[in-house]
């Protein structure tokens, strides 16, 4: 039995995404309860650490701007250091 070809996509027609498994607890501080998170990139296995919903929130707002702005020419030498 013959393998299916590959098909090969060029980079402009790649699907562009972000994949994280994301981990959600709460601590309690005194009086306050609060929400904690933690990413980690399922492509890297890099970690990050939020002490709240609010950082998480802004972190992924930063990450999905960079990817739509990578897409821009015009946007190049903000978003990537040569």
């Amino acid at each position: 039995m013959l393998a299916s070809p590959t098909r090969v996509l060029s980079r402009e027609k790649q699907p562009r995404y972000l994949s994280y498994l994301l981990r959600l607890w709460q601590v309690q501080e005194n009086e306050h309860t609060t929400w904690r998170a933690s990413l980690e990139s399922s492509h890297t296995g890099e970690k990050w650490g939020f002490a709240d919903l609010d950082a998480l929130c802004v972190f992924l707002h930063e990450q999905t701007t960079i990817l739509a702005d990578s897409d821009r020419p015009d946007r190049f030498s903000e978003t990537c250091q040569v």
